[in-house]
Formats: C-alpha cells, sequence, structure tokens
C-alpha cells in the first residue's frame, strides 16, 4: 500500500467575527466533506498527552460539536484570547492518520485565520476530482481564501512546473479571476463559481503527482 499525504494549507480573513461557535461549526462541515473525499465517515478527536487520552475526547456528533468540546474551545479561547489554536485528528495509526489544525492569528489581524489538512489515503483510492472539490468547498465557504495543495514533499523534491523558483505546491487556488492563456505551462486553470458568478481560479501546476 503506497500512501499519499496531502498537505492543505488555506489563509483567509473571515469579514464576520471569529466566535467560537463559528469556528467549531466550521470544523464540522469541513469533517463533512473530508468524509466525501474518502468515502468514509470519520470520527474526529481532540489532541491529548497521549493515544489513550486523546481517545476520550470526542469533536462532534452527528448534530455539530459536542458540548464537551465547545467548553473546552472556550475555555483555550478565554486563556489565550485573542488567538484560537487547536488541532483534532481521525484517531488513525500514525501512518495514515489525518489532522486538522486551526489558527486564528491574532499577530495579522483579528479575524485572521491559518487552517491546515494533513490527510493521507492509499494512493489506489485517491481522486483527484473529489480532491478538487474539497479544495473548492474551502475556496467557497470563506472569505477570499488563498489555498495551497502539496502532496509528498512536493516541492522538497523539486518536482514543481516552475523550479527555478519557489513552488506554489501541486495546486493553488487565488481568489480572482486568472486566464489560462497567462499560464500556458501549467496543467490546468479551473474557474470557481458561488452562485453562478466567478469568484476564483484555482491552478493544477502539473498532471499526477
Amino acid at each position: 500500500m503506497t500512501i499519499i499525504r496531502i498537505k492543505i494549507n488555506v489563509y483567509y480573513e473571515q469579514q464576520e467575527t471569529i466566535t467560537v461557535n463559528t469556528a467549531l461549526m466550521d470544523l464540522f462541515h469541513i469533517t463533512r466533506q473530508i468524509d466525501i473525499f474518502f468515502r468514509q465517515e470519520k470520527i474526529w478527536y481532540l489532541t491529548g498527552y497521549s493515544r489513550k487520552e486523546a481517545l476520550k475526547h470526542i469533536v462532534f456528533d452527528k448534530q455539530g460539536p459536542t458540548e464537551k468540546t465547545v467548553s473546552y474551545f472556550e475555555k483555550s479561547y478565554k486563556r489565550d484570547f485573542p488567538s484560537l489554536i487547536e488541532d483534532m485528528w481521525d484517531g488513525e495509526r500514525d501512518e495514515i492518520a489525518n489532522s486538522i489544525s486551526y489558527n486564528k492569528l491574532s499577530t495579522r489581524g483579528p479575524n485572521w485565520v491559518w487552517l491546515e489538512l494533513n490527510l493521507k489515503i492509499d494512493s489506489n483510492q485517491l481522486n483527484v476530482s473529489r480532491l478538487i472539490n474539497l479544495v473548492k468547498y474551502l475556496a467557497t465557504s470563506r472569505d477570499f481564501p488563498y489555498i495551497q495543495v502539496e502532496t509528498n514533499g512536493y516541492t522538497l523534491k523539486s518536482r514543481q512546473v516552475f523550479p527555478d523558483r519557489l513552488s506554489v505546491g501541486w495546486m493553488l487556488y487565488q481568489p480572482r479571476i486568472i486566464d489560462k492563456s497567462y499560464l500556458p505551462m501549467v496543467e490546468d486553470v479551473l474557474p470557481v463559481y458561488q452562485n453562478n458568478e466567478q469568484i476564483g481560479t484555482l491552478i493544477v501546476t502539473k498532471k499526477g503527482i
């Protein structure tokens, strides 16, 4: 079994004030989209001092965050305000474990967020179309995000399309319209729509992984 490691970095400034409830509901909906990507319903846990400890703390039920999760996040936010930095994972063994990191960055402004998804999937189960749909969901469900998708050390192994420049990753989303004619060297340039209006562009820099 060959495991594909996918890292999705999302940077954005939310226009509305971020609260514990809005952050948790955002994460809840993201996990539902991850379920679609994997074609598997996952259970997400808070991190802990040990695996045994972490597996005691389930983040979501069928409707959203559990009461214990809300309480935990509220205490964390009160302690570290205005920052909110939390992680969760799916309880799998290390070689196939998936995780989400949520970082509300007080250094950038009151509502700046860095969201990081670390996903691992069997190469035989990887469906690029479902991955693109996940990225499109992330693009359309928050305000003007910049999204970078890396896979299996894409940048470190110097397999980028532009070898003489800092890599943008395997995929790159920008909240602006980019004509494909300006990027003839990339694999594909996909418009991203919301309410029948293009809001951004997803650039796929190279075919395959």
